[in-house]
């Protein structure tokens, strides 16, 4: 009787546990592929394939717990990943960078200034009566300036080649980005625009090099004026420093963040085995 209570019970476990798999093939295939997608180091389409689990799958508790513990080895694979090929690039980067800094004449005045700025080479030692010029802080910030040698009180530039096409900068209307002044009883003023306010200007005037670009001062009096090619080489110049500062900036903050990521999983995975290992123990 004991043997025939025995075999009943087993028979009604493995029923159990097969209508259980029916139940959810979905679920069960898409945890499969999950893993192979993981095997093979397609960890964004394994990822994929867990978020789906839960859509098509709601109720398969026992398939969407085991995704959740396959989804630490996916973040802890992709970040693996992050670290090698950001200290590869960076190491290419940082080379490409001395190169660019060659083009530049980094100016810092240590009595007022924390840190300086690097200043096209490409510009002649003085700025015609009118002019845009560029330059890169730096932290990789860019930033434009336009020159006029008389108290027109401009507050913006535009820059435009045949065809219609244009760029401008926003509005500068505070003191803190305005100069004007008085050299030797002439008059000049500088309108300096960073950040927002330079407004894919330089990116503009980089793309189109080889065309004529003209630069109008907003103002009561409006004014214009051709860039010369230097000017055009200069902006260049500091679009392309300022893009390789920023991207390795951005990539340096990515690679901390990966090894602090990684450093959580380790310490997550050790006391899970901790965890296992006292559980043995105590049966």
């Amino acid at each position: 009787m004991k043997l025939f209570h025995k075999t009943l019970f087993l028979a009604f476990v493995s029923a159990a546990f097969f209508s259980c798999k029916k139940e959810y093939p979905q679920a069960d295939s898409l945890l499969s592929d999950a893993r192979s997608f993981y095997a093979s180091g397609h960890f964004a389409e394994a990822k994929k394939a867990l978020d789906s689990i839960q859509k098509v799958s709601p109720k398969a508790f026992s398939q969407i717990n085991a995704g959740l513990a396959l989804l630490d080895s996916i973040r802890y694979g992709e970040n693996i990943r992050i670290v090698t090929q950001s200290d590869s690039l960076l190491k290419l980067m940082e080379a490409r960078i001395e190169q660019q800094k060659r083009l530049f004449t980094y100016e810092i005045n240590p009595k007022y200034q924390d840190k300086g700025c690097y200043i096209p080479k490409a510009y002649p030692n003085s700025m015609a009566a009118m002019g845009f010029r560029s330059g890169v802080e730096a932290d990789g910030k860019l930033y434009l300036e336009s020159v006029a040698d008389r108290p027109i009180k401009h507050f913006a530039a535009v820059a435009s080649i045949p065809g219609g096409q244009r760029a401008e900068t926003k509005a500068v209307t505070d003191d803190g980005a305005n100069y004007r002044f008085q050299v030797e009883g002439q008059s000049a003023e500088v309108v300096r625009y960073s950040g927002k306010r330079e407004n894919g200007v330089a990116a503009f005037i980089a793309a189109n090099q080889t065309k004529n670009i003209t630069v109008m001062l907003k103002a009561t009096s409006p004014t214009s004026f051709t860039l010369t090619a230097q000017a055009k080489r200069g902006i260049l110049d500091s679009y392309t420093l300022s893009r390789l500062l920023t991207t390795r900036d951005s990539v340096r903050f990515n690679l901390e963040k990966s090894k602090r990521l990684i450093k959580y999983l380790d310490k997550k995975r050790a006391k899970e085995m901790a965890r296992k290992a006292e559980k043995q123990l105590t049966e």
